[in-house]
């Protein structure tokens, strides 16, 4: 049934163990995705960022998709968007095309630390790290 989906490129499937006691492992090897798009969509105050982050992707459109290079863009668009005073999260959607690519949306959320007001002055917080 695995190998009729038509997304693996091999798959093997064992099983051990006694009828009532079975262990089953999978070994999957996808097909090689294409990326048709690969696109940073910012929010709040990370407007400033996004020429820079997209600059520093790994995933290039049209390139073979890598999970690691995902997570290296990932991280390098979070690093491009990062600024003192500012939390910072990345997240990745992906989505298949109906020609079988794939379209990669980093959403990169930055928005002010709080801070505490009286009487005018900002009261100091333990430091915050933006990790």
């Amino acid at each position: 049934m695995l190998d009729s989906l038509g997304v693996l490129e091999s798959s093997v499937v064992e099983y051990t163990g006694s009828p009532g006691d079975r262990k089953v492992s999978y070994r999957l090897k996808g097909k090689p995705v294409t990326l048709a798009d690969v696109s940073i969509r910012p929010c709040g105050s990370a407007d400033s960022c996004v020429e820079a982050a997209t600059k520093a992707l790994k995933l290039k459109s049209r390139k073979i998709y890598l999970r690691r290079n995902a997570n290296q863009s990932a991280a390098d668009v979070k690093q491009a968007c990062s600024r003192p005073g500012f939390w910072t999260e990345v997240t990745e959607a992906d989505r298949l095309t109906t020609d079988g690519g794939l379209e990669i949306v980093f959403s990169v959320l930055a928005f002010p630390f709080q801070r505490v007001l009286v009487d005018g002055a900002v009261v100091d917080s333990p430091a915050m790290t933006n990790d």
